[in-house]
């Protein structure tokens, strides 16, 4: 399976200039674990909705062209009734790996520390994020996220900060060995094991603060109630965490007999055991995959047998993770409760922060991410933005605040004004 596409390969270096506010963290990226470029693969695949169970399928009308403002716009009904602190961490990895590990929090409103930029200084935050604040009174639920193939945690800020903004402690690990500044192709199917791992050891470093951290650090976050959420080979890590069992084929298995102890692959498999794999997190208790990757490392059997409900949210026109073979095929395998969002006509990058990487992109790349952010874009990436934030709020509130009210997203969407977003359920909505 190709690893990158070149076009995919130009982003990545485009958004190096896209970095957090400190060059150890290297800003939004995309993942191109999975290439296809048919136009048929990137058309919606009609109803994915399986038969039988409390089926909700919305389709928004057509309303005026939204602003084009990205991620300051992607603000849900909910409101931002806190401020949004970062605070960045190491956490121990498997592998014997040091994760830097970026963390969100809500802050009272107003509250002034450091103010948060990303890409070396290039754009601001889009909540106005500070470092060195003091959290609001928590504890706060917790939503690990997942950066893609060759990603960054700072990639999908739109979401990270939203979250905390609303109340979630939201903490995302760098893969090393699968990250922009630690790439390592050879070390692919290593990571494919410790990337669920990696979400596991940060959530438990929230819980067991080190010396050196703040003091409130410990009172921080309720890991007990746990939401995953993460972009393309990040979407996989979601659907691993969540405890869908990894089933490769023989086929994509590392050789590793006669190999000596020492390699990092054959030790990571080494220490899984025969697959197929549970990498799941037993306190999981909802999954939110944005165009995810990797479907078929997850057998049918393994699909319909999850236990934690399972939120995906697709672009029509992904050309990397393609809709059809992908969100489709794993909403249709999948048992409620579950749920579909779909851009109609979005992409790939509709997940992450488009328009920065717009602003920057050679000119080869510009014309396909600036279509995601003009005007007359369906759905702009405004639109895109408010759809997914609030989705995943949605899913947050009803399985980890127990909001029922939050459920009327999964029957209707929500997303009155919105163009080209539209949602499958069965078993959420009521």
């Amino acid at each position: 399976m190709p690893l990158l596409t070149s076009r995919a390969a130009i982003a990545i270096a485009v958004l190096s200039a896209c970095s957090a506010s400190s060059p150890a963290s290297t800003g939004a990226t995309v993942d191109a674990t999975t290439t296809q470029d048919s136009a048929a693969d990137t058309a919606a695949g009609g109803d994915a909705t399986a038969a039988g169970a409390d089926t909700a399928t919305t389709d928004v009308p057509a309303a005026a062209d939204a602003p084009a403002d990205s991620a300051a716009d992607a603000a849900s009904p909910a409101g931002t009734p806190f401020g949004v602190g970062l605070l960045k961490v190491d956490v121990a990895g498997p592998g014997g790996r040091k994760l830097p590990t970026s963390i969100w929090y809500p802050i009272p409103p107003g509250a002034k520390g450091t103010a948060v930029s990303y890409g070396f200084g290039l754009f601001p935050s889009p909540l106005g994020a500070q470092d060195g604040v003091a959290p609001a009174k928590g504890p706060f639920p917790t939503v690990a996220f997942s950066h893609g193939n060759q990603g960054v945690p700072e990639q999908s800020v739109f979401l990270t900060e939203g979250l905390a903004a609303r109340g979630y402690v939201v903490v995302a690990p760098e893969h090393v060995g699968n990250s922009f500044t630690t790439f390592n192709e050879k070390l692919f199917a290593a990571v494919t094991l410790w990337r669920p791992k990696d979400l596991s050891a940060a959530v438990d470093r929230l819980a067991k603060p080190e010396a050196g951290d703040p003091p409130w650090l410990g009172g921080l976050a309720d890991t007990e109630k746990l939401a995953v959420t993460g972009h393309s080979f990040g979407g996989y890590t979601s659907l691993a965490f969540a405890g869908i069992v990894v089933a490769p084929p023989a086929s994509a298995m590392p050789k590793c007999e006669g190999v000596a102890k020492g390699d990092p692959v054959c030790d990571a498999v080494a220490a899984a055991g025969p697959p197929p794999w549970n990498l799941g997190d037993p306190r999981c208790d909802v999954a939110i995959p944005l165009a995810h990757a990797l479907t078929a490392g997850f057998d049918a059997k393994s699909l319909a047998g999850h236990k934690v409900p399972i939120v995906l949210a697709a672009a029509t026109g992904d050309k990397l993770t393609p809709y059809k073979t992908e969100a489709e095929a794993a909403y249709k395998a999948m048992q409620p409760p579950k749920a579909l969002l779909t851009l109609t006509g979005g992409d790939h990058f509709s997940f992450a922060q488009a328009c920065e990487l717009a602003a920057v992109a050679p000119a080869n790349l510009k014309a396909d991410l600036e279509k995601l952010c003009k005007p007359g874009a369906v759905p702009t990436i405004a639109d895109s933005h408010t759809a997914t934030l609030h989705t995943a709020l949605a899913a947050c509130d009803v399985y980890l605040k127990g909001d029922e009210a939050a459920r009327a997203t999964f029957a209707n969407g929500g997303f009155a004004g919105l163009n080209g977003i539209s949602m499958l359920s069965e078993g959420i909505a009521k």
